[in-house]
């Protein structure tokens, strides 16, 4: 519950849902921590809520000629005149969907075995394997 609304703190829109926010989290913690909180991170709230980093420019970083060839899964949702909270946006997205689509293949390639995989040697690991790796495997 905590973690909740300490995202919903960070990732709050303006500055009258920050103070909202912030005010919850106060309302749940003990002095010593409602302290620290807002002795140590509340002076620096600029520096990672949303509400003050949306506004930001693209903190003067322009596209260089070593910037051009990043990654081309990234390149499909990033350019240069994304603000940093866009792009931070775009590559939560992109990385959720890697990470889906990673677990799917994986668990797709335990549904079945291999043809060629001798099964009496790979009895008790066939099951937490990838096809890639018995595949490397079978030549030997």
């Amino acid at each position: 519950m905590l973690v909740d609304l300490l995202n919903q703190w960070i990732k709050a829109l303006d500055l009258e849902a920050l103070e909202k926010a912030r005010n919850k989290i106060l309302s749940r913690l003990r002095s010593d921590d409602k302290t620290y909180l807002r002795t140590y991170y509340q002076p620096k709230e600029p520096q990672f809520c949303r509400a003050y980093t949306r506004v930001l420019p693209n903190l003067g970083a322009n596209s260089t000629q070593r910037n051009e060839s990043y990654h081309v899964v990234v390149k499909q949702k990033l350019n240069k005149n994304l603000s940093v909270s866009a792009a931070y946006e775009a590559i939560i997205i992109k990385t959720k969907l890697l990470a889906e689509e990673y677990n799917e293949r994986i668990n797709d390639n335990r549904k079945n075995n291999p043809t060629l995989m001798d099964l009496k040697a790979f009895a008790k690991a066939r099951s937490k394997l990838t096809h890639y790796a018995i595949d490397k495997t079978i030549a030997e």
